[in-house]
């Protein structure tokens, strides 16, 4: 998991009211032992806070020092349940809301924005069962941000951080599933979702400049994972699996740029791997092409590109196949 970044914020307040003008807190409670806490330094500020249920905690921490346009909603309907927010920009929009139903489960935002005239918007985070975690942070926004992370289901766990214009949204609807981003740089995207019990997704994503990285996973089944880790610019990678047990891995080394990769697998226990990886400092793997698809059961596929300019494309239609492409 990654860390998420920590915003610090300078809070003023004299028998708990801040100094600031024109703020709005509304905090509603129904039911035993619940803990919620509201701090707003700025102008024109909106919190709320739901709670019903027992033994719940909810704070939300906002600060504004040149703008307006900070918003945060935390609704909680059950007990033992805890969610964070914390916001701070320096120029406008900036939205966070977290919804938490069932028992047990834990929500933080952290979002920050970075002026002039910043308007980057929002996180969104809905969990609906049992022992569920989500973590979000977006910081150094300068155009827009979305990250929308749902769990459907019990014991799951979502971490999305992004940076500059990313978005990312994470959909998990069954139990014990895992899904893990992160994308720096410009204009990148991720959009994972995920179906069934005890499936993993990660994404590792990190670009600079004018870089645009575009990365989708989907999976639908029992117990399997998928690794997108890449470095570069303006390239995408999608990764689709349909079953149980199956392993799809995207891996781009450094100066590997303008590659698009393309990963499908129906059926069980399959496992296919593409790598893009120029060896030294001195040599670029751009504007290669590679796709995997493989049906039925226990097939395995892998593509490898250490130059640049290369197509390859693995169809396994059937059982226990095994192929392997090398373009150097």
């Amino acid at each position: 998991m990654k860390k998420l970044m920590t915003l610090t914020f300078a809070l003023f307040f004299v028998a708990g009211i801040a100094f600031a003008q024109n703020n709005d807190a509304d905090v509603n409670q129904d039911g035993n032992n619940n803990n919620t806490e509201v701090n707003q330094t700025g102008t024109m500020l909106n919190a709320t806070i739901d709670i019903d249920g027992n033994n719940n905690r909810a704070d939300i921490d906002q600060v504004s020092t040149g703008g307006d346009d900070l918003t945060a909603t935390i609704r909680q309907l059950g007990n033992d349940n805890r969610a964070q927010i914390a916001q701070g920009t320096d120029g406008l929009v900036v939205e966070s809301t977290i919804r938490q139903i069932g028992n047990r489960n834990r929500a933080s935002a952290d979002l920050t924005a970075t002026g002039p005239n910043s308007r980057g918007g929002s996180s969104f985070q809905l969990q609906d069962g049992n022992d569920n975690r989500a973590t979000a942070a977006s910081t150094g926004i300068t155009q827009d941000m979305l990250t929308d992370q749902r769990q459907i289901g019990n014991d799951n766990r979502a971490n999305a951080v992004g940076s500059n214009d990313a978005q990312i949204r994470q959909r998990q609807e069954g139990n014990g599933n895992v899904a893990d981003a992160e994308v720096i740089g410009k204009a990148s995207t991720s959009s994972q979702t995920q179906l069934g019990n005890d499936n993993r997704a990660i994404v590792n994503a990190g670009g600079t400049g004018s870089s645009r990285l575009e990365l989708t996973q989907f999976q639908d089944g029992n117990r399997n994972f998928v690794l997108f880790d890449m470095t570069g610019n303006n390239s995408t990678a999608s990764s689709r699996q349909i079953g149980n047990d199956n392993q799809a891995r995207v891996l781009y080394g450094n100066r590997a740029e303008d590659n698009v990769t393309t990963i499908l697998q129906d059926g069980n226990d399959n496992n296919a791997r593409i790598v893009i990886d120029p060896p030294g400092n001195s040599t670029n793997a751009y504007r290669n092409t590679g796709t995997i698809r493989q049906f039925n059961n226990d097939n395995v596929a892998k593509i490898t590109f250490t130059t640049s300019d290369n197509t390859a494309s693995i169809i396994q239609n059937g059982n226990e196949n095994q192929a392997v492409v090398n373009q150097n």
